[in-house]
């Protein structure tokens, strides 16, 4: 081809179809970045792709939750109310017990002389440790018999989960898919750029994300909801994702990633 080589250069950034603007002003050939769709599709005609990257939707890393908050989660709300109930009835069961039954021995009534006593001596039951005195009289003896079962099945199934949670601790509920997704009532979305290649689909899929699409203005702000705010899901590219944590950027302190992604990418 007996031609020379001009360059022209575009007013428009990279992002904003710089090369689009070149090929409308009689620009023979460009170089630039096309988002598959079926509109640019009819107006460019593509070469040969030299790079190939994926668009991926990205959401919040699953956040662990503290020791202390999933020793907490072992049981339910109702099952941690249930168990205080049944506390202090049992405190006030066997302060009654030692104090009004007729054939009630001294050394009980030593034993459970108050509410304070009788709460620590059950409370020491409760835990597996041992009490300094034998309940004499066989109504108390049989309710602390009864309380030691009921202490013993307690403790049985808390500790068989206390130490799977101290080392596994509890994470957030993490979305796996874009069908769990589009779902779970989040905000989502994408950049302005590539709102024609959603728009243009004609999956079903992507006519839900359009209908409920919050479009990213700010590329840099949106990660910053992804990340550090939590309430936002978008799709980005992966090498430039990866181009943000080689920076140290969207990590914590402890150098982990706080954007994870769905691992379907969009070629």
């Amino acid at each position: 081809m007996n031609a020379s080589i001009e360059y022209l250069p575009s007013d428009e950034s990279f992002f904003k179809g710089g090369y689009h603007k070149s090929l409308e002003n009689g620009t023979d050939v460009a170089v630039g970045l096309l988002f598959y769709s079926n509109a640019g599709l009819n107006k460019i005609y593509m070469t040969k792709s030299y790079y190939s990257v994926s668009w991926r939707w990205y959401i919040p890393c699953p956040k662990k939750i503290k020791s202390w908050v999933s020793i907490i989660k072992l049981y339910s709300g109702y099952v941690w109310l249930s168990q205080f109930v049944s506390f202090i009835l049992a405190v006030i069961a066997t302060f009654y017990l030692s104090k009004y039954l007729r054939r009630c021995d001294t050394s009980d009534q030593m034993l459970y002389r108050n509410i304070p006593d009788t709460l620590s001596h059950l409370w020491s039951l409760f835990l597996g440790f041992g009490v300094r005195a034998i309940p004499q009289t066989t109504p108390l003896r049989i309710f602390i018999f009864s309380w030691l079962c009921y202490s013993f099945a307690v403790s049985t199934v808390f500790q068989s989960f206390l130490t799977s949670f101290l080392i596994e601790p509890i994470q957030v509920p993490y979305i796996h898919s874009l069908e769990e997704l589009l779902k779970s009532n989040k905000k989502y979305g994408y950049p302005f750029f590539v709102d024609a290649t959603f728009s243009s689909s004609e999956d079903w899929q992507s006519k839900e994300i359009c209908q409920n699409k919050l479009i990213c203005q700010d590329v840099y702000t949106c990660m910053d909801w992804v990340a550090y705010n939590r309430n936002y899901s978008m799709v980005y590219l992966d090498s430039m994702l990866n181009f943000e944590f080689a920076k140290g950027l969207y990590s914590d302190d402890n150098g982990r990633e706080l954007i994870c992604n769905l691992n379907s990418g969009i070629k």
